[in-house]
C-alpha cells in the first residue's frame, strides 16, 4: 500500500503524503477515509447478503468489521486511492469523492466482482464438509445441510 500512496503522492503532486485515519486535515486523507467507509459499506453488503459475520476475518482479526476490511482491501488500489488523490485536482474535493468512488464501483462491477470473490474464498471449506455434517433443524427434526430447500 505504501508504494501505491507514493505512485499517486508524486502523480498528483502530494510531496511528503502520510496516511492518516483519524483526525485527517489534508483533502487525500479525508478523501480516503470517506472513499474506504463508502467500499466498507460495499463490503457489508456483501457479506450481509450471504449471511456472513463481518467479524469472519481472513487477514484482518480482533475487529468486528475484520471481514470487512479483508474485502476492501482488495479494492482499495484501484477505487478509493485513485479516487481520494483525483478529488483534490477539482475545486471542492469533499464534494467529488463520492462521485468519483461510485463511478470506479459502477465501472469496475465491485458488488457483484466482490461477491463472487467471498463466493470462491468460502467454497473451499464448504466443499470439504462431509455431506452429514452440516444439518439443518426444520418442523421434521434435522435434515441435511447445504442443499436450497426452496427447490425441494
Amino acid at each position: 500500500m505504501k508504494s501505491t500512496y507514493r505512485t499517486y503522492a508524486s502523480r498528483y503532486k502530494q510531496p511528503g503524503f502520510r496516511r492518516v485515519t483519524v483526525g485527517a486535515a489534508d483533502p487525500v486523507n479525508i478523501g480516503l477515509n470517506r472513499a474506504n467507509s463508502i467500499l466498507y459499506g460495499v463490503a457489508l453488503a456483501v457479506t450481509s447478503a450471504l449471511g456472513l459475520s463481518p467479524a469472519l476475518g481472513i487477514i484482518h482479526q480482533g475487529t468486528s468489521s475484520a471481514f470487512l476490511y479483508d474485502l476492501a482491501d482488495v479494492y482499495k488500489t484501484t477505487v478509493t486511492i485513485p479516487a481520494a488523490f483525483e478529488a483534490t485536482t477539482y475545486p471542492h474535493p469533499e464534494r467529488q469523492i463520492g462521485q468519483l468512488v461510485r463511478t470506479r464501483l459502477h465501472d469496475q462491477r465491485v458488488l457483484p466482482n466482490m461477491l463472487t470473490l467471498t463466493q470462491q474464498l468460502l467454497a473451499g471449506a464448504v466443499d470439504d464438509l462431509a455431506p452429514d455434517s452440516d444439518l439443518l433443524l426444520d418442523d421434521r427434526g434435522y435434515v441435511p445441510g447445504l442443499m436450497n430447500w426452496a427447490l425441494a
